[in-house]
């Protein structure tokens, strides 16, 4: 949803890049003081349906205000199920040197996941280059224990170059742990970035096996 708060016209360019490779382009104008939504934004403004990626808001004249949201559904139930996806800045992407940590995250077991067993969760892992420059991202897998002496084991680590203006979006689960048994409890998941000038976002986001509700 799209919104020109000012008392000028707005115009905005939307860059959607695709999971991938892939960009598309459109431009959206809005009057003063109006709003534009899209209940799919990229089936539907992108023609593009059925796709992942990320969308590069550039104002090229008045203000906009932007919101969105991820959602999917499930047959026979009413409703839809998904979460509010925040706009962000790129002046708070990870730079080379930085990092950042998620913590008291859940990796599902793939027995749990087949059964779409309620109350356990499967965790996914999203990294964007927004700067059109290459990137480099260590991302470093934590078990978390607390319950008597606070310590942390590591559970994985991979080491993953992005192209300019790459997004990836992956399981936990198959990529980074394909052959750990069971389910996993606090953990944490290290994003640093170790090499290149651009600048990376990274997120997660847990999605209940049993009702597919999501939290980022």
């Amino acid at each position: 949803s799209f919104t020109n708060p000012s008392t000028q016209h707005g115009r905005a360019k939307l860059e959607y890049w695709l999971q991938g490779g892939g960009r598309i382009e459109k431009t959206i104008d809005l009057g003063a003081g109006k709003s534009q939504s899209f209940a799919d934004i990229a089936g539907g403004l992108f023609a593009a349906p059925s796709t992942v990626g990320f969308i590069r808001v550039t104002p090229q004249g008045g203000q906009f205000l932007a919101t969105s949201r991820t959602y999917a559904t499930v047959d026979g139930v009413e409703g839809t199920f998904g979460m509010g996806v925040p706009i962000v800045d790129p002046a708070s992407a990870l730079r080379l040197g930085q990092s950042k940590v998620i913590g008291n995250l859940e990796i599902a077991a793939r027995e749990a996941i087949a059964a779409k067993r309620p109350g356990t969760f499967r965790t996914n892992i999203g990294i964007v280059e927004i700067d059109g420059k290459p990137v480099t991202v260590r991302i470093t897998l934590s078990a978390v224990e607390t319950s008597t002496v606070a310590y942390t084991a590591t559970l994985a680590t991979q080491d993953i170059a992005l192209t300019p203006n790459e997004f990836r979006l992956f399981s936990v689960r198959d990529v980074m742990l394909p052959t750990t048994p069971g389910s996993l409890r606090n953990v944490a998941v290290t994003f640093r970035v170790i090499d290149g000038s651009g600048g990376l976002v990274a997120f997660t986001s847990s999605v209940d096996n049993g009702s597919s509700d999501t939290t980022l």
